[in-house]
């Protein structure tokens, strides 16, 4: 991830949490650490990844990117076929996402 980016992912959090603790992250943590969690005032947390193992580059998954609008915010998420590719690991939680997953994709095929 580089630093342009993470300048623009803590603009984004200054601008819904007042919270000088968002100026406390680093390009070099996320070079050094895979995900960053970041806890807002609000007592929920906020996964910032930069990189998925050996699984997915960034490269990858912003070649699936699905975005949904929450009050009026456009939000970029990772798309289900590379959540698939990314849980196929041998964690029981990820079998379980892997499971939900695939039956969710299923269901979004048949609609069309």
């Amino acid at each position: 991830m580089t630093p342009e980016n993470v300048h623009e992912i803590k603009k984004s959090l200054l601008e819904i949490f007042d919270d000088k603790s968002i100026e406390e992250i680093k390009a070099d943590d996320l070079e050094n650490y895979a995900v960053i969690r970041y806890g807002t005032p609000e007592n929920f947390y906020i996964d910032i990844i930069g990189r998925i193992g050996k699984v997915a580059t960034y490269r990858d998954v912003s070649q699936d990117i699905e975005v949904y609008e929450i009050s009026g915010v456009k939000i970029p998420v990772c798309g289900i076929e590379t959540l698939i590719k990314i849980k196929q690991t041998v964690r029981p939680k990820d079998r379980m996402d892997l499971e939900f997953l695939r039956e969710k994709l299923k269901r979004r095929q048949k609609r069309g």
